[in-house]
């Protein structure tokens, strides 16, 4: 993350860029847990399952390898100033650029009991970009800093990008318990 400042006189503008690659790891393993889904009492059909890993070793003590690992890459970029209009009035204004973009590379579906291995095709999930105004003002009632009303109106752009491709992961589970989160700040 990086952050410049200048400061003019009685103007004082801000810039600044950030940059985030995040990446959640998954281990998958199958436990060929089965659902039997009844209709009137009478069998219907049969859901399989692969479950979460909670642990990092199987039974033989043989480590269970990541099944997938999604991606994203969050940057933004930013110019505010600060104007002091009056002794008791000060104005903020800004803008911010966001970018966010996430993929993930093929994933294969192990062997169960029931079902073959298979391997799917990576997907990059849409990049969005943003513009997020900001804008306050800060009113000293009296002038001795002790009240002051506030006016702000703000545009924050939420990180989505990881969610969106694992979305797209066919191998994704129905919860995200057991998930191990790394975060590398660049």
């Amino acid at each position: 993350k990086g952050n410049s400042s200048w400061f003019l006189g009685a103007p004082s503008l801000k810039a600044g860029y950030e940059y985030q690659h995040n990446s959640r790891d998954v281990k998958i393993w199958s436990t060929s847990g089965m659902r039997a889904n009844f209709a009137s009492g009478i069998p219907a059909s049969v859901n399989t399952y692969l479950v979460t890993v909670t642990q990092t070793h199987d039974s033989e003590g043989s480590d269970v390898p990541w099944l997938y690992s999604p991606r994203e890459k969050v940057s933004g970029t930013f110019i505010q100033d600060q104007w002091a209009v009056h002794r008791r009035v000060n104005v903020n204004i800004g803008l911010r650029f966001d970018t966010q973009s996430s993929l993930l590379g093929q994933t294969c579906r192990p062997d169960t009991v029931f079902l073959a291995g298979q391997c799917y095709a990576g997907v990059e999930a849409p990049s969005f970009k943003d513009v997020a105004p900001r804008f306050n003002v800060v009113w000293d009632v009296s002038g001795d800093g002790r009240t002051a009303v506030k006016f702000a109106a703000n545009r924050y752009n939420q990180p989505i990008a990881v969610q969106i491709v694992e979305r797209l992961n066919p191998l994704a589970g129905g919860n995200n318990l057991g998930q191990a989160s790394s975060v590398t700040d660049q």
